[in-house]
């Protein structure tokens, strides 16, 4: 990923806010659980009752994923790099489907917010994934042949 800065900005714009949810919810469930995103808005304890295992367990998922995304998007090659996006992109989808199908637990600016930040998590490491498959690979370098011995 290093001769695609673009691409890696991409990634890390994505996999940073993932390892901060992850990580506070990791150290701090109760004030995750209970205020996340943040700046007055509580979106995790509009679907449920408190689980600390849960919570940390999500964390962890969270802060996993978004290392991942970010060693894919400075030092993976082609192949670590797909596998990486295609991991955070299943998590993404079924991530986004999920709040997809439970609209109207929150307020609707705060739906229109969390989908809308998901959706982009989703697209952005497809839309790389997929420019990965247009793109055709690079030649390997050919073998030098091996000096003759008479």
């Amino acid at each position: 990923m290093r001769d695609h800065p673009l691409r890696s900005v991409l990634l890390l714009l994505v996999a940073a806010p993932q390892a901060a949810t992850g990580a506070w919810a990791v150290l701090a469930p109760r004030d995750w659980y209970a205020s996340f995103p943040g700046m007055g808005h509580a979106w995790v304890a509009a679907y449920g009752p408190f689980d600390e295992h849960l919570a940390v367990d999500a964390g962890a998922g969270l802060l996993t994923l978004g290392l991942l995304l970010a060693w894919a998007a400075i030092v993976a090659g082609p192949a670590q790099l797909r596998m990486a996006l295609a991991a955070f992109s299943l998590f993404a989808a079924v991530h986004l489907g999920y709040h997809l199908r439970t609209l109207g637990r929150v307020p609707t600016w705060d739906d229109a917010a969390s989908i809308a930040s998901l959706a982009l998590a989703l697209l952005v490491p497809v839309g790389v994934l997929l420019s990965l498959r247009l793109r055709p690979p690079r030649p390997s370098p050919s073998p030098r042949p091996a000096p003759e011995v008479s």
